[in-house]
């Protein structure tokens, strides 16, 4: 992998919950933008809420460092060309530490 194969921007979320002055706390998203190789992989139709969806699997790679280096399946990411949203299922560091896969779909919610 090279950094010339980085040829899109995806902006990493996290949500930290905030109080909302009424007692409730309500998500607050916070964006991390870096440079990605994103890779879509072959599609499938899953059963969600009782009908059939299509799911997108895609691979989103990164380099491993900064606050990149801190995501979590509890994030989210968007590709910034298409403000696709997609979740984060799994993350894969290479084995010298220097990229990071991020197994993410779309098509189910975020």
């Amino acid at each position: 992998m090279t950094a010339g194969q980085l040829r899109e921007l995806v902006t990493l979320q996290y949500a930290t919950l905030e109080d909302d002055g009424a007692g409730n706390e309500i998500p607050t998203w916070h964006d991390i933008i870096v440079p990605a190789r994103i890779r879509y992989l072959k599609g499938s139709e899953e059963i969600i809420a009782a009908r059939l969806t299509g799911v997108q699997p895609i691979v989103i790679t990164i380099r491993n460092g900064g606050p990149a280096a801190a995501v979590t399946t509890d994030w989210r990411a968007i590709i910034t060309r298409t403000a696709e949203t997609l979740q984060i299922r799994s993350k894969i560091t290479d084995e010298r530490g220097a990229w990071i896969d991020l197994l993410c779909q779309s098509g189910v919610p975020a």
